[in-house]
């Protein structure tokens, strides 16, 4: 997965992590971790509102899956967001709130 991104095959990666694999069991947990790596793969194209998105319906839907990842991740992509409309003190907000929580 990792030499598709280097090579810019967005699609392709995007493809891997939306299989859930054969085991049913463990399906909601690998769903858990496919929307944390489709969250960043939307970093990586810089669609940062489809990543909070993603971000923040997981933290709503799911209450089995650390906080942590998709909190920081939707901070990050909040504070490109605000970066992109020019509102620095916001982002610089965003960006701060990630390094005091860590």
């Amino acid at each position: 997965m990792l030499a598709l991104l280097f090579l810019g095959e967005f699609g392709q990666v995007l493809e891997i992590i939306g299989r859930a694999g054969p085991w049913p069991r463990r399906a909601a947990m690998i769903r858990g971790c496919s929307c944390f790596r489709e969250a960043w793969l939307h970093t990586l194209c810089l669609d940062f509102a489809g990543a909070r998105l993603l971000c923040e319906a997981l933290m709503r839907s799911r209450e089995d899956v650390p906080s942590t990842q998709p909190q920081t991740i939707a901070r990050l992509s909040g504070g490109y967001i605000e970066l992109e409309h020019g509102r620095y003190d916001q982002a610089a907000r965003c960006f701060d709130e990630i390094r005091i929580t860590r």
